[in-house]
């Protein structure tokens, strides 16, 4: 399973490694854009510092929920 947020420095990387997980049955990929701009727009609330790119507590809680409904919704847990 990787959770990836293409804003990142390392896009390119993602759309590799994304590419690579859609012919391997074994690998999964959440694209946490859409999310992540679906839930901004409800909330409006920052899931970055604004001198860091990384992750805030919010930000993180985010990601955790998406990956926790992920996990529900292809029953890798029930």
């Amino acid at each position: 399973l990787l959770a990836i947020d293409v804003r990142s420095p390392e896009f390119v990387d993602c759309q590799l490694i994304s590419e690579l997980c859609r012919t391997d049955t074994n690998c999964n990929v959440i694209d946490l854009l859409h999310d992540f701009s679906r839930v901004y727009a409800q909330d409006n609330i920052r899931f970055d510092y604004d001198d860091d790119p990384h992750w805030n507590s919010y930000g993180t809680y985010v990601v955790a929920d998406i990956i926790k409904q992920f996990l529900y919704e292809n029953r890798f847990v029930f």
